[in-house]
């Protein structure tokens, strides 16, 4: 595993894109797509989540107005009158906040969960919630990419902490906007349980560029300033 640690995610995304095009390692998806992979699996660990955001925007092909709104729709969800069509297999949102399972026709807020275990117990290592649906997702075309957080809170009992593991990362296209959610996502648990923002840890097996956004890629090169 390689670990990326820095204060800001736009830190640790220069030198997680730097790693896969420097060592990546060419193959093909189950899909057919031609990939670059990671070489192994990456942790990659921000100190300081809320710092210089714009600054992740800048390096994101979504843009400041669409990031904004795919931080709101996984935060807070899709109102129903929402003109956009929607009509994906599953959201983030709902896995996280109105999860269900077959046989019991009751959503849970796995969200709602963390927050109320956390104040009942600070320290509680059961502040966990799962994505993944295997009576759904293992013959999906197109299953969830987050699987599961937990959330912790620091030993002097001020910040709160969360660590995500994605199955398959889209290091172009998906990794920027999924950090940027999820730091909004932890701020939102933080805030609920009266702690400042911790650190958050993004946890990617199978981290992967695909070679039809090589375009993005050299933007993304010149923004840098990498050769």
């Amino acid at each position: 595993m390689r670990l990326i640690e820095r204060n800001t995610s736009a830190q640790v995304y220069r030198a997680l894109f730097q790693h896969v095009i420097d060592d990546g390692i060419r193959g093909v998806s189950e899909d057919g797509a031609d990939v670059l992979n990671a070489p192994g699996t990456i942790c990659c660990h921000i100190n300081k989540p809320m710092d210089q955001l714009p600054e992740l925007i800048r390096l994101s092909p979504l843009g400041p107005m669409a990031m904004e709104q795919y931080m709101h729709d996984f935060v807070d969800g899709v109102s129903p009158d929402d003109p956009r069509p929607m009509d994906f297999e599953y959201t983030y949102h709902d896995r996280l906040f109105n999860y269900s399972y077959p046989g019991h026709y009751n959503k849970t807020s796995q969200i709602q969960n963390i927050i109320d275990k956390l104040k009942r117990n600070p320290f509680s290592r059961r502040a966990v919630s799962v994505l993944w649906k295997p009576w759904e997702d293992i013959d999906s075309h197109d299953p969830p990419c987050l699987d599961m957080i937990k959330v912790n809170t620091s030993s002097d009992c001020k910040r709160a902490n969360m660590s995500c593991v994605f199955r398959s990362h889209d290091l172009i296209g998906g990794w920027k906007n999924n950090v940027y959610a999820l730091t909004y996502l932890l701020k939102h648990i933080a805030d609920q349980t009266g702690r400042g923002v911790g650190y958050l840890e993004i946890i990617s097996f199978d981290g992967h560029i695909y070679m039809s956004d090589w375009d993005k890629v050299e933007t993304i090169k010149k923004v840098l300033k990498i050769v």
